[in-house]
């Protein structure tokens, strides 16, 4: 088999994290959804958490109510440090990935903990410098997706827009290339 590109190699080390949440505020927001996916075969963490508070306004986005999370959700400290565990030499990926990393280090906070995050890197900047102000309509993964021709199996859900924005990335890497 022919040695890896440069920019195949990258995509490989990249784990993507997405999350869905009970508020917009990171520092007060609980994680109600959590997925860490990776482009090998297999290697994927998603729950579903139960959240302290209330979803509000939120199920109106992900579609998670509290009856579902109370009974399908686990415990979110359980969840976080599972899911919050890292490789060396992982590149942290994400679409507004700030958010993500903002909230998860104040919901682990809440929950007695630290985690530690690899370097991370955000496919929203990387989207805004690489496609044409005539190509996006805005910023958001399920526009940008659609720019570049990337179908996203179930918009706001964390597993399947952690997918999405790696094969974002996978789309995007050619074009910084030219």
């Amino acid at each position: 088999a022919p040695a890896a590109t440069a920019a195949e190699g990258a995509v490989m080390r990249q784990v993507v994290l997405d999350t869905e949440t009970s508020g917009l505020d990171p520092l007060t927001a609980e994680v109600v959804q959590f997925a860490r996916v990776a482009q090998q075969p297999g290697n994927c963490f998603t729950e579903w958490v139960r959240p302290k508070g209330r979803v509000n306004e939120s199920v109106h986005i992900h579609g998670l109510t509290d009856e579902f999370l109370a009974e399908h959700g686990k415990d979110a400290r359980e969840v976080l440090e599972r899911g919050l565990q890292f490789e060396t030499g992982q590149v942290l990926l994400g679409h507004n990935v700030e958010f993500d990393l903002c909230l998860l280090r104040n919901h682990a906070a809440r929950l007695g903990f630290q985690p530690g995050f690899p370097i991370s890197f955000d496919t929203m900047p990387l989207a805004a410098a690489v496609l044409s102000k005539e190509e996006l309509t805005g910023l958001r993964l399920e526009m940008v997706a659609k720019v570049l021709g990337v179908e996203l199996s179930k918009a706001h859900d964390a597993e399947a827009d952690a997918r999405g924005c790696l094969a974002v990335l996978e789309r995007l890497l050619p074009r910084i290339m030219e």
